[in-house]
């Protein structure tokens, strides 16, 4: 490839101005692509604009680039001007001889990636297997640009017509709560700003906070044990949580706890996370196992255990609402009197009209996971008898308002457009109206079920929202918000081409497409097909006979799904690498094969794990590709469910391939590894050491996609002795050669100096850098220690009990801290003259110096340890790993603060006993290390 056949994203990217911009787009309260239906890691617009304008125009000249970049960045804004819109559309169609290039996603998934093609005025193409991503992608690429904005006028009004009527018939389910100022109103509206002296007739009920229940498994004692994961209805600004108790033998009961701190009520606390419960009444543990029993024979219940309510506004002219926390019912509360035996007559009636049946399908995939330990077979078990009604009463209606809105002669495609509207609003009123959703009390509201969790988890407790309250996951909410999309989806661009089909079999000719840019499926990280079940179950009987093609299996296909999943194997991770790899090997063929010639392949990839990577490149190998370029775009919030406290990745790789145009054989030593190390450095220098702030896990996961450059443009690569370099080999040198650069950089040293310090050390320091506090799974961690010679298990592993630095829990490993391993008297004392590694010896210091000072100088004497190397150790972990860390890494910012301590009294503590001990190195051999000649 010549340069003139470069583009712009094989040369350059503003990472720093995409990732501020990219990383905050999901945080924003309103982003109309993800409103119209949930679809898990669905990628930012603001970063796919950016990879769609970056393959499709040429890498400036030198005088160009700063130019250059400053236009990516405007072009990427989450509202970019008109201007900056029209000279990128020009831009493109001059670098594309003046015609609209065509550019094909072929995992579209939510339809991101082909949305700003058609914005940028290409001929977009979206292809995807999966038949509930195919309608959201109709939803995002097709109607809107088709019909415009009329179609969000008529949505608005045939939209009224079915929320008023599902109101009228079911809103009895859920109605007012009367009440005279009762003591808890009073103290809500004390607590969260509600004043004056206005009585309060009615208040409106938000949600019904639910705590499922088991029978207390000691003899005799007949309580009910409440399974309360947490007990907070509010922790922000005001403080508020649920307290049950037993009374009258065996009757549970809640009380509403509120003060102005978290001390005023943490003590009324009781909460059982996810594990072992006790018995409010007797304190006997329930252990789990207890738990799964009592559910699968049939005796786990539901207690309510708080109503969240609504007060009107207390000022004329005010639109803010208060939110009060009441306990199940109140004596001035006139509870609603539901009938059971009622809604289960009403909800026959439904199916016989309707001539359905209500979802009975066996729950599949990732929604199996923890389910059936506890009775969960089927998915009519995810609601309850009321939402179940409520649910289909609304299938009823939108079902006869398609009728009314094609006998009002609206034309088929249009109406078929408003009607699958409504089934996207009916999908995002399912995600928070079921019995696992969660109450979140830091922001006071309802989560979906789904979400950024991909899967479908075991709650204890959940929140069952009031579906005609003024609340976030109500009908009115969805509803309100699929209009908003359509508007906003109307004015970008014309409509896409939107097709159903498997990537491994293409249905273009050849050499059509002038850039194909897709964010493939990751490996085993994500299993759409069950994911997408939950709503697939209730679409196929909203409107699958709409689209009978999509929807004639009972659940989503799997067959052709690029996922490595070993349930759908027997359990045989071989055979689900093996599925994964050749429908990608295929799927990577294919876009070979439609692509013209010199025309880019740009991938966004997320997966950690080098077995996810090097499955991936090797089809991409064996498909005759070469990657030429590879970035770190952080698509990711920080804040995002699955990133706390785990090793996730906050950003995406955007990694762009070619044609392989040469079919010669590379060694490694001469062809290879000297430009690997290049790479390394290049990466290392310009993402972290830079300024960018990239680290981490990121930057490891970016130098290596950089790295597969030196790897993948041969068809071969072999060591001196013939030996084929297989791709997971390489990816393990890739990731040894990156750590040796980040510790040459962290030490500020080169790496022959970085020898000197300990291997233990140089893993901690890593390890710190790379997961700070993560806890990282096994299979990662054993990749991670591969190229330092450290062993986790085994005789010789470093895990193991305190004061042991790594702690192995479950399947899954974390580094020790010194306030964890500091306590241990043995730590950091040399026994038979052995070495010990600087690690111990700087945790046994920290924890001494902020627990017992006076022991310092006592340990000290023992440990003999080399001050230099000691200060090195400390000066790399104080600035430039630890400094990485996010605030709400308290273990981490722990250990800060007692290095800070320690830099602040090193000359008092550390100096001074290295000059007392000046004479003992010499008869040790333990002198101080030089580099370059000069005492360090």
């Amino acid at each position: 490839m010549t340069d003139a056949g470069r583009r712009l994203i094989e040369d350059l990217l503003p990472l720093d101005d995409l990732n501020a911009i990219a990383s905050t787009e999901k945080l924003h309260p309103r982003p109309y692509v993800g409103l119209v239906h949930y679809w898990p890691a669905r990628r930012p617009t603001t970063a796919s604009r950016a990879a769609v304008y970056s393959a499709l125009v040429s890498a400036p000249k030198a005088e160009e680039r700063e130019a250059a970049k400053a236009f990516v960045t405007a072009l990427a804004e989450y509202r970019p001007s008109q201007e900056i819109v029209k000279a990128a559309q020009e831009r493109i169609r001059k670098m594309n001889g003046g015609k609209a290039p065509k550019v094909l996603d072929l995992f579209a998934g939510g339809g991101a990636i082909p949305l700003e093609a058609a914005r940028l005025g290409c001929e977009s193409y979206a292809l995807d297997y999966n038949p509930v991503a195919h309608l959201i992608e109709l939803c995002t690429l097709v109607y809107p640009q088709k019909f415009k904005s009329r179609l969000a006028d008529e949505f608005e009004h045939w939209s009224r017509l079915v929320h008023e009527r599902v109101r009228q018939e079911v809103g009895d389910l859920y109605q007012p709560l009367e009440t005279s100022e009762s003591r808890e109103v009073k103290t809500s509206r004390g607590l969260f700003g509600g004043h004056g002296s206005r009585e309060i007739s009615q208040v409106e009920p938000l949600a019904y906070i639910w705590s499922r229940t088991v029978p207390c498994r000691r003899p005799g004692c007949d309580a009910p044990v409440p399974l309360v994961r947490q007990a907070w209805l509010s922790k922000k600004g005001q403080f508020v949580a649920a307290i049950p108790k037993v009374e009258d033998g065996n009757r549970l009961t809640w009380k509403i706890v509120s003060g102005n701190a978290a001390s005023d009520v943490s003590h009324h606390e009781k909460q059982t996370g996810a594990g072992q419960a006790v018995c409010v009444h007797c304190n006997t543990p329930i252990p789990i196992e207890h738990v799964k029993e009592m559910a699968c024979t049939g005796y786990m219940s539901e207690s309510l255990a708080a109503i969240v309510g609504s007060l009107p506004p207390t000022r004329l002219g005010s639109k803010k609402r208060i939110k009060v926390y009441l306990p199940p019912p109140p004596p001035e509360f006139s509870a609603p009197k539901l009938s059971v035996s009622e809604i289960n007559k009403r909800l026959s009636t439904l199916e016989r009209l309707l001539g359905l049946t209500l979802p009975n399908e066996a729950l599949i995939g990732k929604l199996r996971d923890q389910l059936p330990a506890y009775g969960f077979e089927k998915f009519n078990q995810l609601f309850t008898q009321r939402q179940l009604l409520v649910l289909f009463t609304l299938i009823k209606h939108i079902r006869l308002v398609y009728g009314e809105i094609l006998a009002s002669g609206v034309p088929e495609d249009r109406a078929l457009a408003l009607v699958t509207y409504l089934a996207m609003a009916f999908g995002r009123v399912v995600v928070a109206f079921n019995k696992f959703t969660r109450w979140e009390p830091r922001i006071k509201r309802t989560m979906g079920a789904l979400g950024d969790r991909q899967a479908l988890k075991m709650v204890y407790d959940f929140s069952e929202i009031n579906p005609f309250a003024h609340t976030q996951g109500c009908l009115s909410f969805a509803l309100e918000r699929e209009a908003f999309c359509i508007r906003e989806l109307a004015t970008v661009g014309s409509a896409s081409i939107v097709k159903r089909g498997s990537a491994s079999r293409l249905d273009f000719p050849d050499e059509m497409f002038d850039a194909i840019i897709t964010d493939p499926p990751y490996y085993s990280s994500i299993f759409y097909a069950d994911l997408s079940a939950f709503y697939y179950v209730w679409l196929k009987r909203l409107i699958g006979d709409l689209y009978p093609e999509h929807f004639a299996l009972a659940v989503p296909p799997k067959k052709r799904e690029a996922v490595a999943q070993a349930s759908e194997h027997g359990g045989d991770a071989e055979k689900a690498d093996r599925h994964y790899q050749g429908l990608m090997r295929a799927a990577f063929a294919e876009a070979k094969r439609v692509l013209k010639k010199g025309a880019p392949l740009v991938c966004v990839y997320a997966h950690r794990s080098t077995q996810g990577w090097a499955t991936l490149i090797n089809a991409l190998v064996d498909a005759g590709m070469t990657v030429t370029e590879a970035w770190p775009v952080q698509t990711e919030s920080r804040s995002r469910v699955n990133a706390k406290g785990a090793a996730a990745l906050s950003d995406s790789i955007f990694f762009v391939a070619r044609r392989r145009e040469r079919s010669d054989t590379g060694r490694y030593e001469t062809d290879v590894e000297p430009e690997l190390h290049s790479i390394a450095r290049e990466r290392v220098e310009t993402l972290w050491a830079d300024g960018k702030g990239i680290g981490g896990a990121d930057l490891l996961m970016a130098a290596v996609g950089a790295g597969l450059r030196a790897y993948t443009r041969f068809a071969r690569v072999e060591y001196a002795n013939g030996e084929a370099v297989r791709v997971e080999t390489y990816l393990r040198e890739v990731e040894g050669v990156v750590l040796e650069v980040i510790l040459a950089n962290v030490f500020g040293l080169q790496g022959s100096a970085v020898g000197a310090i300990d291997s233990l050390t140089r893993f901690y320091i890593l390890w710190r850098y790379t997961y700070r506090e993560s806890h990282v799974a096994a299979g990662e961690a054993y990749v991670f220690c591969y190229p330092q010679g450290i062993e986790l298990d085994g005789p010789d592993g470093i895990c193991g009990p305190t004061p042991s630095l790594v702690e192995k829990i479950g399947t899954k490993f974390r580094v020790r801290t010194h306030e964890e391993r500091g306590n241990d008297s043995r730590l950091g004392i040399r026994e038979d003259q052995a070495s010990v590694p600087i690690i111990d010896v700087l945790h046994r210091l920290l924890w001494l110096l902020g627990n017992r000072p006076g022991k310092v100088h006592e340990f000290l004497d023992l440990a003999h340890p080399n001050i230099e190397r000691l200060r090195l150790v400390v000066q790399a972990l104080s600035k430039p790993v630890l400094d990485h860390a996010d605030v709400h890494d308290t273990a981490v910012t722990a250990e800060l603060a007692a290095l800070a301590r320690l830099n602040a009294n090193w000359q008092s503590i550390l100096d001074s006993a290295a000059y007392a001990r000046g004479v003992k190195s010499r008869l040790t051999g333990q002198q101080e290390i030089r580099f370059g000649g000069e005492k360090q």
